[in-house]
């Protein structure tokens, strides 16, 4: 945190009312699993859980004092608050406050924990740099970031992501990005936030958090760069993409999927540069270029950007390459999926040859009212570019019009588990992409290599 706290002082600029004796806090946690000496533990209260049931654990494991909604009478200092969200909510506030240096915040509706992970791990290289855990990406998840902010970071590196409207404006203007950066913007969470433009609207709100001198990086290839152009006004902006005037300008794109590398040419100020990254697809190909785009506009050595991404790791489960059961091949896309990134994963897997490819696909959510339709148009996709589609779940079945041997459905995960397990051997290449409440991971897991 930053500065270290007293009880009293936290209980005043994040609102509750200090019960007991005021102590020093080191740091703050959601988890009483995790806790360490001298930690704040807040108890936070959901639909399926109550962090109130594992107070005790917390002051076991270490913690110094808590935050409730309840009280309590003798277990030692506490504060008590109306709403345990809106307390980490204000400290989260306070601690972006206090923060000096570079803040970089990316919205989108696919590649935000990419393009995250590989601006964060090449700044991480060179200078103190703190950033969103994984896909941490809601108001919950950004107030935790922002209390890890420490007095020595220099580089702040944030996602925000949406699934209703006003979503991004509260977040941004948490956030106060200096850097502000759009990935691009597919059909995702359309069940709440309505149609492309509508999504295209609320990813842009993410620029109104920019100050004067903020910058706007955008993707020149979108056909809503001109409304976010538009939206960021007199500002500064970078572009990236493939688009001829792109300032980023990427080409020859070439993915190994077996060596699990891709590889193009970037151009940027008149000069033309080879680059490969350790990930699957022309889209990460892309989430590199938003990413350098980024880094170009922070004073660091561009050469020593350019080697560095070569060893970036990127984020599980994001076209993953492993090998499966009797020396197969997966590709593990299971994190999270939406009609377009589907499509941009089946393009990448129908480019392989010499092997037998099958499409594992589970349910895409909150896709609203023409959820069917979407899935009909996967599938349709999806028959040119692999050998057998195998489905689990109604929306699938529901929604096929076509009469199709390749096409199989299954009922629930443990049937297409125990089928794939008779079927896969080492002439298939196999692809598992759904939504990450499908479950899919599990038969990706159960699917792996021993």
């Amino acid at each position: 945190m930053i500065p270290k706290y007293t009880l009293k002082e936290i209980s005043k600029v994040a609102g509750g009312v200090l019960v007991g004796k005021d102590l020093p806090i080191e740091d703050v946690s959601i988890d009483s699993r995790q806790i360490k000496e001298g930690s704040l533990y807040v108890a936070l209260k959901g639909n399926n859980f109550d962090g109130h049931n594992f107070i005790d654990e917390a002051l076991y494991n270490g913690a110094s004092a808590f935050v409730s909604e309840q009280e309590f009478n003798s277990l030692g200092s506490y504060i008590k608050v109306n709403d345990g969200y809106t307390f980490l909510y204000r400290l989260g506030q306070i601690q972006r406050n206090l923060f000096v240096g570079k803040s970089i915040c990316i919205t989108g509706s696919n590649g935000k924990t990419s393009t995250k992970e590989i601006i964060s791990q090449i700044l991480a290289n060179i200078s103190d740099t703190h950033a969103t855990f994984g896909n941490q990406n809601n108001i919950l998840g950004l107030s935790l970031t922002l209390l890890g902010l420490k007095e020595n970071h220099n580089f702040l590196v944030t996602e925000i992501g949406t699934n209703q409207k006003g979503e991004i404006q509260e977040l941004s203007s948490i956030v106060k990005p200096d850097l502000a950066i759009i990935t691009n913007v597919a059909h995702a969470h359309v069940e709440k936030l309505g149609s492309l433009e509508d999504i295209a609207l609320e990813k842009g709100d993410i620029l109104n958090s920019l100050d004067h001198e903020g910058i706007g990086v955008l993707p020149r290839d979108s056909s809503f760069y001109n409304l976010w152009k538009q939206k960021l006004g007199n500002r500064k902006l970078v572009t990236f993409g493939m688009h001829k005037n792109s300032d980023l300008r990427i080409s020859s794109i070439s993915v190994d999927v077996i060596r699990s590398r891709t590889s193009f040419h970037i151009s940027y100020l008149g000069k033309e540069t080879f680059c490969s990254i350790n990930a699957i697809g022309a889209h990460n190909a892309l989430n590199a270029c938003a990413a350098l785009a980024a880094i170009s506009l922070l004073n660091i050595d561009w050469d020593i950007a350019l080697k560095a991404i070569e060893d970036v790791i990127f984020p599980p489960r994001r076209l993953t390459l492993m090998r499966g059961i009797n020396d197969s091949i997966l590709v593990d896309d299971s994190y999270n999926a939406n009609p377009d990134s589907v499509k941009l994963a089946l393009d990448e897997i129908s480019k392989v040859g010499d092997f037998i490819k099958i499409f594992i696909a589970g349910e895409m959510r909150e896709l609203g009212k023409n959820e069917k339709d979407y899935h009909q148009e996967v599938l349709k996709y999806a028959k040119d570019k692999v050998d057998e589609i195998w489905c689990v779940g109604t929306l699938w079945k529901d929604s096929c019009n076509m009469k199709a041997k390749r096409i199989s459905f299954f009922n629930n995960n443990e049937e297409l588990l125990d089928y794939a397990t008779t079927r896969i051997d080492n002439n298939y290449l196999v692809l598992l992409k759904g939504s990450h409440s499908s479950l899919i991971d599990v038969i990706a897991d159960g699917l792996k290599k021993n």
